[in-house]
């Protein structure tokens, strides 16, 4: 991908964000709106296999922009290609083979086993390879020794690996995913995000997760889209969209920055108290 310096300022997506890793899909978009959220049109092209996330404030679009680019927002209007072929153009069949969705509050019965659950998922298996596929995305998200457990049985940690477990199943060419990590601790969220990065570079999969933690963002995605109510979605690195001037444009907050020791990489940091902690700086041991 070509490197965007963090001094430019975002601007809409005019050449392809080649991801860093070989070619293997892309996805085309061209003047997609809706009525809700997304009432810009936007258009980029998006090669992969890789991770990019959709960041914005609650309410901008960001679900009504991974329901349009999956075709069932009633709304959408605009094209979406996925390897040159419309969406539009592909059978449900095909469409099983080239795009995933995980929603944000993924919906199923707490008597399935995790297994049961899993092989929802796989596509284009029968008979015994069928479990076989199903396990071992279980075992991908930690949960093949729990497979004839029941949906039920799991925290929400463990339930949104299971959901997981079945998008990973699924093997399509592009992965949608709606906040995943949300209700999880940092050390779960930053784990989720790791096995969904491993994941997408695996199956040679093209992977766009909503989210909002920027730091995360900023560490493993390779590109961004920022779904912003002023100026529309825009197409970016993270060093790019992750500055002063667009974060208070998106969020209406000034951001207080700073850089990872180790990766390099923006990051984002509470405010703090106007007058520093309440009982001033202590020194933990």
């Amino acid at each position: 991908m070509s490197a965007l310096h963090p001094s430019q300022p975002p601007q809409p997506l005019q050449a392809p964000v080649s991801l860093d890793v070989s070619l293997d899909v892309s996805l085309d978009v061209r003047g997609l709106r809706a009525d809700f959220g997304l009432t810009t049109p936007f258009s980029a092209r998006l090669e992969g296999p890789g991770l990019i996330g959709v960041i914005g404030p609650n309410g901008a679009g960001k679900s009504t922009l991974l329901r349009a680019l999956l075709g069932v927002e009633p709304s959408a209007q605009g094209e979406v290609m996925i390897n040159g072929r419309s969406l539009n153009a592909l059978s449900p069949h095909e469409r099983s083979f080239t795009m995933s969705y995980l929603p944000q509050t993924p919906e199923g019965s707490p008597h399935w086993s995790l297994l049961e659950l899993s092989a929802q998922g796989v596509v284009g298996v029968s008979g015994p390879a069928r479990s076989t596929h199903a396990l071992e995305a279980l075992e991908r998200v930690g949960l093949r020794e729990r497979a004839h457990e029941r949906l039920g049985a799991l925290s929400g940690g463990e339930r949104r690996r299971a959901f997981l477990a079945r998008t990973f199943a699924q093997r399509a060419r592009v992965s949608l995913l709606d906040e995943p990590l949300a209700h999880l601790d940092w050390a779960h969220a930053e784990a989720h995000m790791r096995l969904i990065r491993e994941e997408s570079r695996r199956v040679a999969q093209l992977t766009l997760i909503a989210l909002h933690d920027l730091n995360l963002a900023a560490l493993y995605c390779d590109a961004l889209i920022s779904v912003c109510p002023q100026r529309g979605a825009l197409v970016g690195a993270p060093q790019a969209l992750l500055t002063e001037g667009h974060l208070s444009e998106l969020f209406g907050e000034r951001p207080t920055l700073s850089v990872h020791p180790r990766c390099g990489v923006p990051l984002l940091l509470p405010h703090g108290p106007p007058h520093g902690p309440p009982h001033g700086p202590k020194r933990l041991t």
